[in-house]
């Protein structure tokens, strides 16, 4: 597993998508998670776009609930959708990373 993409709020907490091969057939999984000085009220979610067009799903919110608690999406499989992006809030402030090509290494 390793991190494709992050975003910070001020050096308090990280939105950042993963992604693992550990699918019986090699598939991708990924999946969004939130960390650092999260607060009750913060959330982790995970953007899907799916094959043929929009819009985005979106699997979550995952809520925090309680300060400095990490939270994750559960995963989704890259052959379900097309692109994928991690997206979260912070002390009432939504924001998403970059989109990612699912089947792009």
């Amino acid at each position: 597993m390793y991190s494709l993409t992050s975003g910070k709020w001020g050096n308090e907490v990280d939105v950042t998508l993963w992604r693992g091969d550990a699918g019986p057939r090699g598939e991708w999984h990924y999946w969004a998670t939130l960390t650092g000085r999260t607060r009750p009220g913060d959330e982790v979610w995970l953007n899907v776009w799916p094959p043929g067009g929009g819009p985005w799903h979106r699997c979550g919110p995952f809520p925090v609930s309680r300060e400095g608690q990490a939270v994750s999406s559960p995963m989704a499989v890259w052959r379900d959708f097309t692109l994928v992006r991690a997206c979260g809030r912070h002390d009432d402030v939504s924001a998403c990373g970059r989109d990612k090509g699912a089947m792009v290494d």
